[in-house]
């Protein structure tokens, strides 16, 4: 994740008008057991929520949310002799992962925390799961219609619905989504203005509103990135057509990767096809 991905990030959490299930805010207080509670919370609410990712930012006021800067420094913090981000990655259950982020901002330091949402099931610091509970971290088994609905969540969650990227502006989800053959597949008018565009690519689900930036979902990313490279987690996936010597699929004399998503690159492939049968 770049550094402007952090600061729309940074600034969503700015613009929320409280903290909530899947975001924390702090100033200073780095205490690495405290740090291992909330990630475990944050990651069940996020799952609760239905949040692909978890946010626990230092360096904001948490009444105001104005940047004012941390003295954290979590890349020289140690635990005996780990750092603290190996420390606290071994006291998870199941293992999630959480990447720590510092940036500077009007020449303020900010550490944040991104956290992967609880998968298959609650996540544990320690042993205990906790969750977030309006403005108070509490533990999960005190609350068990939260930890049903985190199961539920979890258990129905499709790649379709989970996020490719998250994070982005609007002008760069109009870059990764090739937007003009959405709608034309789809059959659908495109709208005369930005605006309408990020709404209807809403409405199919290709895309989530997050604050002031978006989330593309895997369902958007597979089938109408104008490049799946963008998508680190879906670049894997991208169409490919090989062409073998002979029957045994061992012999291959030519093979040619396309970077669109399945959608929209589909007459591109089949084109490639019929050229490698001349």
């Amino acid at each position: 994740m770049n550094e402007q991905e952090i600061k729309t990030i940074i600034a969503d959490i700015q613009a929320s008008p409280k903290e909530s299930e899947w975001v924390e805010i702090k100033e200073n207080n780095a205490n690495p057991e405290e740090i291992g509670a909330y990630i475990s919370a944050l990651a069940n609410g996020a799952a609760y929520m239905g949040q692909s990712k978890g946010y626990l930012a230092f360096g904001l006021n948490d009444k105001t949310h104005a940047i004012v800067g941390t003295a954290f420094q979590p890349k020289r913090q140690k635990i005996g002799n780990q750092e603290i981000e190996n420390w606290i990655a071994t006291q998870l259950s199941p293992r999630i992962d959480f990447t720590i982020n510092e940036i500077t901002i009007n020449n303020k330091r900010i550490v944040l925390f991104i956290i992967d949402s609880a998968g298959n099931t609650p996540v544990k610091f320690k042993g205990t799961a906790w969750i977030r509970v309006g403005s108070y971290k509490k533990n999960l088994a005190e609350h068990p219609e939260r930890e049903r609905k985190i199961w539920q969540n979890t258990h129905n969650s499709t790649f379709e619905t989970k996020i490719a990227i998250s994070g982005i502006t609007a002008d760069e989800v109009l870059q990764y989504i090739d937007y003009p053959a959405v709608f034309r597949l789809l059959k659908m008018p495109l709208p005369e203005n930005k605006a309408g565009i990020l709404e209807k690519l809403a409405e199919e689900k290709i895309i989530h509103k997050r604050g002031a930036s978006y989330d593309i979902t895997n369902l958007g990313a597979i089938l109408f990135a104008t490049n799946l490279n963008y998508f680190s987690n879906l670049s894997r996936k991208a169409m490919r057509v090989i062409s073998y010597k002979d029957n045994s699929r061992i012999n291959a004399t030519k093979e040619q990767l396309g970077v669109k998503g399945y959608a929209v690159g589909f007459q591109e492939v089949v084109d490639l096809l019929i050229h490698s049968c001349r």
